[in-house]
């Protein structure tokens, strides 16, 4: 069975994404931080700018997003290919990921390019466990 183990460090969960513009595989790392109160996974204007600079990309929509404490920002849309690579050896094009379309965060956070949110997530078995995060492929 495939899995992803993490340390939990300063109380986040960060770990490699893949993206791709439109071959899943054939695509960009990113750091992504793994955020279990989200629901929709979001991307940072620069995940956009590096896929953009090997690939034609377009918004496929525009979502309205709210912020912490804030009002809402309306944003663009891509869809993408998003998922993780378990292993060096793992070659399987549907390695825990897949097609969706996920909104441009509005600010850059630090330390990490993706906000993985519960869409990504629930496509696993999570166990987290004494600062370890173990990710399993269904």
């Amino acid at each position: 069975m495939s899995e992803r183990v993490i340390e939990i460090r300063q109380s986040q969960i960060v770990t490699e994404i893949e993206i791709a513009a439109a071959v899943p595989g054939e695509g960009v790392r990113f750091r992504g931080l793994i955020d279990t109160g989200t629901q929709e996974s979001g991307i940072s204007e620069r995940v956009v700018e590096q896929l953009a600079a090997t690939s034609p990309l377009a918004p496929d929509s525009y979502k309205r997003v709210a912020s912490l404490g804030g009002a809402s920002v309306r944003t663009p849309a891509y869809r993408l290919w998003m998922g993780l690579r378990f292993d060096s050896l793992d070659r399987d094009p549907g390695f825990g990921g897949g097609f969706g379309t996920y909104w441009q965060m509005p600010r850059q956070p630090e330390g990490f390019d993706v906000l993985v949110g519960m869409d990504i997530i629930e496509r696993f078995a999570v166990k987290i466990d004494r600062g370890i995060c173990t990710l399993r492929r269904h």
